[in-house]
């Protein structure tokens, strides 16, 4: 299955390859990076944390995606971020059965009124 982290991962690649003559040297990529929610509590639960790796030096750094969907590229780590998605996928789908119990127990109530 394809996601849309595969499909960033494959724009970052092919920016050095079937792409490079296409684009001018210096250029500077920019990917949205989705969040699990749109939080108000900006960097406060850290489900959208972000390791991020500077292509020059290596140096490893960890970034709030609610507070910043908008990352360079070539900073994003692909892997660390599909293992976030996954990792968060189960808490919202446990949320949406839960809302759809409420959903159903509320019908229920309605019709006995």
């Amino acid at each position: 299955m394809s996601t849309d982290a595969d499909m960033m991962a494959a724009v970052k690649a092919a920016r050095f390859t079937v792409l490079d003559s296409y684009l001018k040297e210096d250029h500077v990529a920019i990917a949205s990076i989705n969040s699990p929610m749109q939080c108000m509590m900006k960097e406060v639960c850290a489900q959208c944390l972000q390791r991020h790796v500077d292509p020059a030096t290596g140096r490893e750094e960890f970034i709030f995606s609610c507070y910043n969907q908008d990352q360079e590229l070539d900073r994003v780590d692909f892997a660390n971020l599909q293992a976030r998605l996954r990792q968060n996928s189960v808490q919202e789908k446990l949320s949406n059965l839960w809302f759809e119990h409420i959903l159903d127990q509320a019908d229920k109530n309605l019709a006995h009124v």
